[in-house]
């Protein structure tokens, strides 16, 4: 069994959902724009999770066995959450302004 697809897919899923999540909070508030905001909440995320990813795969190796050793290659399953920043950005966006619309 190897879950490091589903790490890979399932962690940059969660960072699309916690940037809905503060796109609908900043919603509320009174500023007029959230697309710089949006873009610092994407930037964060996508290293943070980045990281997150990074551990849950080496403990997905390490610790649970559930995942494949591939060496150098194990980097291919870290990087999503990075490459996702825009998505998350445009997650983030998308939310306030719909909210905002309402």
């Amino acid at each position: 069994m190897d879950l490091s697809p589903l790490i890979a897919l399932a962690v940059p899923l969660a960072g699309c959902v916690l940037a809905a999540h503060c796109g609908l909070s900043a919603a509320g508030a009174a500023r007029p724009a959230y697309v710089a905001a949006a873009l610092g909440v994407a930037l964060a995320l996508g290293l943070g999770l980045t990281f997150v990813q990074s551990a849950l795969h080496t403990l997905c190796i390490e610790s649970l066995h559930l995942c494949t050793q591939r060496g150098d290659r194990n980097m291919g399953y870290w990087f999503q959450s990075l490459l996702a920043t825009p998505v998350f950005w445009l997650t983030g966006w998308v939310a306030w302004r719909t909210r905002r619309a309402r």
